[in-house]
């Protein structure tokens, strides 16, 4: 019996890693934060935790996931593990994520651009209205020793509360919101289901600039049916990944499956991820 491992990784991370230019969105700190968040709407007590980037300045920020921001030393550690046959991205510093949109936002324009692979191709998915409505509140609170301040907001069909700081001279925050007076070092919809917290902030010893790659343009009923067929073309690599010869099985959680068992487990996994940022 031919067993194989760890398909499911190299299925999804499989992705290349696009070089940005020295050039454009000028950026001076880099941000962390820590969010956890309900990826299945059926399942909503499940919770994900995954540390995700801002790339801050004064005119621009650039939101990324971890790979996205680690792309140079994660590509520096498999072309170490190329030369000795061994590809192990985890050990690399790959992470799985849900975040797989890159956001360029130019406060000076109020502009968002926000960039995405979909099947190994590139894509620019078209602008939100921006910028967002805030409405300032008079609650405020400590966090991380800092004194922060509340805003409330409205975005793709969830209502947000924020939480900024003044002590912290950037007018920026995770994933696509921007435009309060200050660092937003605490978001999440009132729902709970996705909940940013700062983690660290450092400022760069020398600045890190970024150009938004080149991309289609697509809208956002473009985007899901781009998804719908990913999804198709991940399940006929993985029939063709089966088609060998002899029994060919996959361990999953220690237990070997067959193809179309693993073809029922990916379907599931895919459709239980739902419950997205943006609802509409």
């Amino acid at each position: 019996m031919k067993v194989l491992k760890s398909a499911w990784l190299l299925l999804f991370c499989v992705l290349p890693i696009v070089s940005l230019a020295q050039e454009g969105y000028i950026t001076e700190y880099e941000v962390q934060y820590e969010v956890t968040y309900s990826i299945d709407s059926l399942n909503l007590n499940q919770k994900t935790e995954e540390t995700v980037y801002l790339f801050s300045g004064k005119s621009y920020g650039v939101f990324l996931n971890h790979n996205e921001a680690n792309k140079e030393a994660i590509e520096a550690a498999l072309d170490k593990m190329r030369s000795s046959g061994r590809m192990d991205y985890v050990k690399a510093g790959w992470r799985e994520t849900n975040f797989r949109k890159n956001i360029y936002k130019d406060f000076s324009e109020n502009k968002v651009a926000i960039w995405m692979e979909i099947m190994d191709q590139p894509f620019r998915v078209k602008n939100p209205i921006m910028p967002l409505k805030w409405e300032m509140q008079e609650d405020s609170k400590e966090f991380m020793n800092y004194t922060v301040h509340k805003a409330t907001t409205i975005y793709a069909g969830r209502d947000y509360e924020a939480w900024f700081t003044l002590e912290i001279p950037i007018n920026d925050g995770p994933y696509i919101f921007y435009g309060l007076p200050g660092l937003i070092v605490e978001l999440y919809d009132t729902e709970n289901h996705y909940h940013f917290k700062l983690k660290s902030i450092e400022k760069l010893e020398e600045t890190k600039t970024w150009i938004i790659p080149e991309g289609k343009a697509i809208d956002r009923a473009e985007e899901a049916t781009l998804l719908s067929k990913e999804l198709d073309a991940i399940i006929a690599d993985v029939m063709r990944m089966f088609a060998g010869p002899g029994e060919i099985t996959v361990q999953v959680d220690g237990k070997a499956v067959n193809a179309s068992e693993y073809k029922r487990i990916i379907i599931k996994e895919v459709e239980q991820k739902n419950n997205r940022i943006e609802r509409e």
